[in-house]
């Protein structure tokens, strides 16, 4: 078997194991600006969002 191959797979069983034990390799947090929070509780798209707040889609998202 090709070693790359060996090594894939001992990595991707070690990973295994590790999730299974409860260990995180990584984690990730992702920031929601207040704006996206509000919009989201809300209900309302952007584009309807933008059109409240009187400014374009494009002025929201950034």
């Amino acid at each position: 078997m090709d070693r790359g191959l060996e090594q894939l797979q001992a990595d991707f069983l070690k990973s295994v194991e590790e999730m299974k034990a409860g260990k995180a390799a990584r984690s990730m947090a992702v920031v929601v600006s207040p704006i996206a929070k509000v919009r989201n509780q809300s209900g309302l798209s952007q584009s309807r969002f933008a059109a409240l707040m009187g400014v374009s889609v494009r002025t929201l998202q950034k």
